[in-house]
């Protein structure tokens, strides 16, 4: 049984970090190492996390100072073993069996990379359910779907090779961090297994004041249209189809457009997100002329691309009108 490295970013779970590591803990593929990252969480999980690694010593804790689960990702990478990878939010649990049958998917279908399916908690009704139909790509046809968005980028519903990660890092402090990755390592596989089988249970019902912040509302939409913009420049780079370049672009201006509904995109925070999108639009405005589906969207690029500050003013004024 080849090590698989499963790695685990905490930050302030402490109500639910130890179902998780059970979860883990109690997985039917028994040959893993588990990285723990204490992301100077102020609750009770860095003490929980030294608990699991005194009683599993397939358990390895990191403490560091807070750095954002970026940072906690990446450190965790630097010191990973397995010939294998995986990630898991510290919030979310796994069924037993989810790593043997994936990695058994992988190496029945000699792929690189494996997805399974999920459910969100606050949908279950308990058990985990799903039909366990199996289909197998190449690593470009599963990144063309990745690219269109047709498939989710989360990164914990993947078990990947690990040296197809080599050289790519999660972008710090971006809430869109997976979609600005994924892309790039599935690009490098020669073949994905997918099953439809729910074998990650992803933890919805926490609540968090990201969702309820202006100001975050509007860094997530920023991050999101960075996200798509930086998948049209691989599309040019690696020679994807019209049809997946029309397909972002049109993705890109929605979410950008989106993230100037609010006057909060003009403070400071964000004042070199919006020369970069800019930048974009004058990279890319043959694209967005062409393939945007909503006209009134190529009007507001338009106006952002010539002057956002004048496009807030006349988007107040014709709101309140």
């Amino acid at each position: 049984m080849d090590l698989l490295s499963i790695v685990v970013p905490v930050y302030k779970v402490e109500d639910c970090l130890e179902r998780c590591l059970n979860s883990i803990a109690a997985q039917t593929y028994r040959n893993f190492e588990c990285i723990l990252v204490d992301d100077g969480s102020p609750d009770g999980c860095g003490a929980i996390c030294d608990r699991f690694v005194a009683q599993d010593s397939r358990f390895v804790v990191i403490h560091q100072k807070n750095q954002g689960l970026s940072t906690a990702r990446n450190n965790a990478m630097k010191i990973v073993q397995g010939k294998y990878v995986a990630f898991v939010d510290s919030d979310d649990w796994l069924v037993p069996e989810m790593y043997e049958k994936m990695l058994g998917l992988m190496e029945a279908n000699q792929a690189q990379i494996a997805m399974c399916d999920y459910q969100s908690a606050r949908g279950s009704a308990g058990a985990l359910h799903g039909s366990s139909g199996v289909t197998v790509c190449t690593g470009r046809e599963f990144t063309e779907k990745i690219l269109m968005d047709q498939v989710g980028s989360q990164l914990w519903k993947f078990v990947y090779v690990r040296s197809l990660w080599d050289g790519i890092e999660s972008p710090y402090r971006r809430h869109a961090q997976d979609m600005m990755i994924l892309h790039r390592v599935t690009h490098r596989a020669e073949r994905v297994v997918v099953t439809q089988e729910q074998l990650y249970c992803y933890n919805d019902t926490r609540e968090t004041s990201i969702s309820n912040s202006r100001k975050n509302a509007v860094k997530n939409k920023m991050d999101r249209a960075l996200a798509f913009f930086g998948r049209m420049d691989f599309c040019e780079t690696e020679g994807y189809s019209e049809n997946v370049k029309a397909n972002v672009i049109n993705q890109a201006v929605g979410f950008s457009v989106n993230a100037f509904f609010n006057q909060s995109v003009m403070e400071e925070t964000f004042a070199e997100d919006v020369k970069t999108v800019r930048g974009y639009y004058q990279k890319y405005w043959r694209e967005i002329a062409q393939y945007t589906v909503r006209k009134d969207y190529i009007v507001r690029a338009w106006l952002i691309r010539m002057s956002p500050k004048l496009y807030l003013r006349l988007y107040q004024i014709v709101k309140h009108e």
